[in-house]
């Protein structure tokens, strides 16, 4: 998941941590 939130905007990050 951290690889992908990184090339994800800063916003789609917060959705991925959630799930």
């Amino acid at each position: 998941m951290v690889n992908t939130k990184t090339i994800l905007p800063p916003f789609i990050i917060s959705e991925n941590l959630v799930l």
